[in-house]
């Protein structure tokens, strides 16, 4: 859709598509089946098959398993500033685990 969108405002004039590599296409067409596609099939299953909570806290682990991807099979830098930036990513979603439950509002009286 990005890609689309790019291309309706004009981009496509500086894409030099002789200067693609083949391995740069193929990670392309990775992310797009199962970046694109496959995350979100699995959303949508999850949002029939899951509380609201547990749902929206991929936000918060997403980035932390794409840390971790990054370092195991590209040789990404992790230092001391990713570390603690994932413990409190992870933290928070503990903490969404553990205290994110219904709460009920009580109406403001007069």
């Amino acid at each position: 859709m990005v890609s689309l969108i790019g291309l309706g405002l004009g981009e496509g004039s500086n894409l030099a598509i002789t200067q693609i590599s083949s391995a740069s296409f193929w990670a392309w067409m990775y992310l797009v089946v199962f970046g694109s596609l496959g995350a979100f099939s699995a959303y949508v299953w999850l949002l029939g098959n899951a509380p609201p909570k547990q749902i929206s806290s991929y936000a918060f682990v997403n980035p932390v398993v794409a840390v971790f991807l990054g370092w195991w099979l590209a040789d990404e830098l992790v230092n001391a500033r990713i570390l603690v930036a994932c413990i409190i990513m992870v933290s928070a979603v503990a903490l969404i685990k553990r205290y994110g439950g219904n709460r009920t509002v009580k109406p403001k009286t007069s």
